[in-house]
């Protein structure tokens, strides 16, 4: 594993270009625009597994169409679910777009973080998951309620 890291290190490093994180080495260009509208002084990144990439650029869609000059200040996973952070660039429209962003939170505890598929809440060792149940044969448990 230690080479990988070494080899993601690289891939940082590669990717710092003039301030701006160059897309084709991290993530696929359909990511860009999101990551363009991420606030720099929160970094730019995506910080949770494949699976869900495509939830948040329905995501981005449906609030750019809404607003399209918001910020994001962060998108991660966190206690297993999908969160997004962001600022509305109109206070009026703030209430509306977080509607969305919590319709889609909701929406990640039912699909895999890492493979896209369906998935629920899991836990191993404490640390919280959606996944598909194929990782249950990896330790992970369903979480009944939370």
């Amino acid at each position: 594993m230690i080479g990988g890291c070494a080899t993601t290190i690289k891939r940082a490093r590669t990717a710092l270009t003039r301030g701006k994180i160059e897309l084709m080495t991290l993530y696929p260009k359909e990511l860009q625009p999101i990551l363009d509208k991420i606030d720099p002084t929160f970094g730019r990144s995506i910080d949770c597994d494949a699976g869900w990439w495509p939830l948040i650029e329905e995501l981005h869609e449906e609030i750019s169409e809404i607003d399209p000059d918001y910020r994001i200040y962060q998108v991660k996973q966190k206690l297993g679910g999908l969160r997004f952070y962001f600022s509305a660039s109109n206070p009026l429209l703030s209430s509306t777009v977080q509607q969305v962003v919590d319709r889609y939170e909701k929406l990640s505890f039912t699909i895999c973080e890492k493979t896209g598929k369906e998935g629920q809440l899991m836990n191993k060792d404490g640390q919280y998951q959606t996944l598909n149940q194929s990782f249950m044969d990896e330790g992970w448990q369903k979480v009944e309620s939370f």
